[in-house]
């Protein structure tokens, strides 16, 4: 790092021995734009990286009861790299306690604030009495994918931004019109954000009904035994994905007893495969596999009989797991 530093400095003192009709002239000037720039990078990466380690002290004190361990400087459930966006103070209602409002690419998160020794001066994650200040729970983050945007006029007389979460309202105060419009523009900005990446990535493709195929094939998924959980999880908020091509679907989020059907337009039943995948949902960062099964429509017919076939279907890329499911196949057409 302190070499890094030291690159503009050497390049600068280079040009002012240099003549600017000098042949490198020219390519030291570009070489001290770079140079420059990166430097602005690296400052600004170790600047994100030293608040989010700052954020994740608190965070770890004040948010215990999520249900996963949450990094915040890693990956989000499908957004990508958590970043943050915004922070600041915001107050419930007039006159109540302070809180820190904390907005990340995938999640709102506040938390009650006794700044005590801090005084009454702006929180500034990059200040270093910012551990003096104590912090409480105040609630589970709120996810932006399950936030909507409530009308709120930016120059409103009672200085405050709105939405709602899981058909609730919310709204908090600010200190100024200045403060209530930025978190209007930036909460907005990533709502949009967070929800078309969201949809697109758990978006389901049901088959074409204008495509014939040869077959239909129905999927009774019914339960999984003996899941490879990762330690320290329950049971719980798991799903399954099937999917055939270009077409996927899942089950609800639940218990590991689905009892759910879904139906698959098999094109080929010489070649055409199902993949199973069972998952343990993440709210804060990627979901977890739990295996997978290839189920291949021929190997199932060469079972013998005409189905229904009640299946345990044993999970592979895990150390223990199974799928109860059962399948029917209807031929189209006369056969």
């Amino acid at each position: 790092m302190q070499r890094i530093t030291k690159y503009p400095l050497l390049i600068k003192k280079i040009l002012q021995h240099t003549r600017d009709t000098h042949p490198d002239y020219q390519s030291l000037k570009d070489s001290l734009t770079r140079t420059e720039h990166l430097l602005t990078s690296v400052n600004e990466a170790v600047r994100a990286t030293t608040r989010l380690e700052s954020l994740q002290r608190v965070f770890d004190k004040c948010c215990v009861d999520v249900g996963e361990r949450v990094r915040l400087n890693s990956t989000s459930n499908c957004l990508g790299t958590r970043k943050l966006i915004h922070f600041g103070s915001v107050f419930k209602n007039k006159g109540s306690k302070e809180l820190l409002a904390i907005l990340f690419t995938d999640m709102l998160w506040l938390s009650r604030v006794d700044k005590g020794r801090y005084g009454n001066k702006a929180i500034d994650l990059d200040a270093r009495d910012f551990d003096s200040i104590k912090f409480e729970p105040y609630r589970d983050p709120f996810l932006l994918n399950n936030v909507f945007p409530t009308e709120n006029n930016k120059n409103s007389a009672d200085l405050t931004f709105s939405f709602s979460y899981n058909d609730r309202n919310y709204s908090f105060h600010c200190q100024s019109n200045k403060e209530a419009s930025d978190w209007v523009d930036h909460l907005n900005d990533a709502i949009r954000n967070a929800t078309l990446l969201y949809h697109s990535h758990y978006k389901t493709s049901l088959p074409d009904p204008t495509v014939a195929g040869q077959a239909t094939i129905t999927l009774r998924i019914v339960e999984g035994l003996e899941l490879a959980l990762p330690p320290d999880e329950k049971s719980s908020s798991l799903f399954v994905q099937a999917s055939l091509l270009s077409h996927v679907q899942k089950t609800p989020v639940g218990a590991p007893k689905w009892d759910h059907t879904i139906h698959f337009v098999v094109q080929d039943v010489s070649t055409d495969k199902i993949n199973i995948t069972v998952f343990k949902e993440h709210l804060f960062s990627p979901n977890v596999s739990l295996g997978k099964f290839d189920l291949s429509i021929q190997k199932l017919l060469k079972t013998g009989g005409p189905g229904p076939w009640n299946k345990r279907l044993i999970l592979t890329d895990t150390n223990s797991g199974m799928v109860n499911v059962c399948i029917m196949l209807r031929y189209h057409g006369n056969r």
